[in-house]
């Protein structure tokens, strides 16, 4: 399976879900972005690092937003942890779409070709999201370049910075979550009850539209060998959420059934039934005379000290005449 940003990449690549994004999180209210509206988008910024030469580096989902009036490009950068020096390279991927675009239009001396991408030769604004997947602490700083450099008093002012877009996933409300219609709603809630230390159940109704991404997101952030096997399996069906819940259930009764047959063996149980709960309800029956009805829950789990309370209340009984509790 996929590592977790590189996970929630196969899921975002999708136009459906990158639009729910964008829509929920980024777009002023009362207006719309479809998913036809995008189009993918290969860019990678390359870097002089150091003496060895240059590193390239790419967002994990560039796409291109074009409608009849605008044409924006957007990429989304998937973060498991919080990186100290997120603003620079998000400085750096918006400064080479520029690049790129620049690059384009000065390559072309047909005018209609150049103005067949970029309406009018005018270059498209650029802007980079951070998803942050992280559970552990909220992603406060850095979010601008004074996070990171040190800037003097003295030209301060002069520096333009622009703040980082950082959503923290695990930490949208319910109602910004259900206002997702995409995949992307059960991941966010997902995330939301991993923080809070709550267990994640979805809902056995929905449908999922990406099945093996989701499964990929979900094992990527549990480690639930389970997710994974179950997804791999179905990745050329469609899959119900009823039918993986229901298989982790079977899965789940099968386990249990191996577990008490591997405990019943090794106790050498031959008792009967109807013995074990004669004998179940003798045992209560004491405990609750010593006042120690408590203990008996724990007994099934201490087999040498539930055979010693046997034994007492059988010896006891015995002796005043009792034959059947």
């Amino acid at each position: 399976m996929k590592s977790k940003d590189a996970a929630f990449r196969s899921l975002e690549q999708h136009n459906d879900v990158f639009a729910d994004i964008l829509r929920v999180l980024i777009l002023k209210k009362g207006f719309q972005i479809h998913p036809g509206e995008l189009s993918e988008r290969s860019e990678t910024v390359s870097i002089m690092a150091d003496q060895r030469g240059v590193r390239s580096q790419s967002r994990d989902v560039v796409k291109c937003w074009k409608t009849t009036t605008h044409m924006t490009i957007i990429g989304l950068e998937n973060q498991s942890e919080i990186d100290p020096n997120m603003p620079l390279r998000v400085y750096a991927y918006n400064g080479g779409s520029y690049k790129v675009q620049l690059l384009s239009l000065k390559s072309k001396t047909d005018q209609k070709k150049a103005t067949s991408d970029i309406s009018d030769r005018q270059l498209a604004p650029v802007m980079t999201i951070v998803i942050y997947t992280g559970i552990k602490q909220k992603w406060r700083h850095p979010v601008r370049i004074s996070d990171v450099v040190n800037i003097s008093e003295a030209i301060r002012k002069s520096i333009h910075e622009e703040q980082l877009i950082v959503i923290n996933l695990a930490w949208l409300s319910l109602r910004q979550i259900r206002c997702f219609n995409s995949d992307f709603r059960h991941v966010a809630k997902m995330l939301r009850c991993l923080r809070l230390k709550k267990t994640y159940r979805p809902p056995k109704n929905i449908r999922l539209d990406h099945p093996v991404e989701f499964g990929q997101v979900w094992y990527a952030c549990t480690k639930d060998p389970r997710i994974a096997e179950f997804f791999e399996n179905d990745r050329d069906k469609e899959v119900k959420m009823c039918e993986f819940l229901d298989s982790i259930e079977a899965r789940g009764f099968k386990k249990g059934e191996k577990r008490g047959e591997k405990r019943g063996e090794k106790n050498g149980e031959k008792r009967g039934r109807e013995t074990e709960r004669r004998e179940n309800k003798l045992v209560a029956e004491y405990l609750k005379s010593l006042g120690k009805s408590d203990e008996f829950s724990d007994l099934l789990d201490h087999p040498r000290k539930y055979r010693r309370y046997l034994k007492e209340a059988m010896a006891v009984y015995e002796s005043v005449g009792v034959n059947n509790v």
